[in-house]
């Protein structure tokens, strides 16, 4: 019985071992951390209305194969934009946004390569009374507040990288912009949702 028993447990060793060989891992050997920066803008509609955002994003690198990090963005015009009529009087929006990002990186090394990455997070509008007429320079918060509420939003990118160096890359891709519990005068959830272009440059160690 003692041989058996000795013989049992050296083959379940044995099969143990084998087993952790063979075992494949998410992260194996060492972890390569590398990280990022950069501007990006985004090309998009609010309420049917042309609009230009500006922001930037950035995240550690990890094993060149995803990223987490977070993000920021806002209306890039400094006079805001004209919207809706409110109360027979012309209104301008302010809207920025922001969170988390995870995004996953697909062969880094080659001179092309795609990204995907969601951003999870929430942002912020107001609507302001701007008179017909008045000038693009005066300052926003300067203009009477109408209304304004917080919203959550998420939006899923998807980016074609170019490596232009061995520390900087040029990325060109497309998001959807979904912003959900918008409770304001004239405004809807669809209003401040939508697709965008976007254009970025990253800055770091890949």
């Amino acid at each position: 019985m003692k041989v058996l028993f000795i013989s049992i447990s050296l083959l379940l060793m044995s099969l143990s071992s084998s087993a952790q060989e063979k075992a494949e891992t998410l992260f194996s050997g060492a972890t390569k951390i590398g990280g990022f920066g950069g501007p990006q803008a985004k090309f998009t509609e609010l309420d049917g209305e042309f609009a230009v955002q500006f922001g930037g994003r950035g995240g550690f690198i990890i094993n060149s194969t995803f990223s987490i990090g977070g993000g920021g963005y806002g209306i890039a015009s400094g006079r805001h934009m004209n919207f809706s009529a409110v109360d027979g009087n012309n209104s301008r929006l302010n809207i920025g946004y922001g969170g988390l990002i995870l995004e996953y990186i697909n062969n880094s090394d080659d001179l092309f390569h795609f990204t995907f990455n969601t951003l999870f997070g929430a942002g912020g509008a107001e609507l302001r009374d701007a008179p017909i007429g008045s000038s693009s320079r005066y300052l926003y918060d300067n203009y009477d507040l109408i209304d304004n509420d917080w919203f959550f939003v998420i939006e899923p990118e998807l980016n074609l990288d170019v490596n232009l160096t061995n520390f900087m890359r040029f990325s060109i891709g497309a998001s959807y912009r979904y912003v959900g519990d918008v409770q304001m005068i004239g405004l809807t959830d669809q209003d401040l949702s939508g697709f965008s272009a976007n254009i970025m440059l990253k800055f770091g160690r890949f």
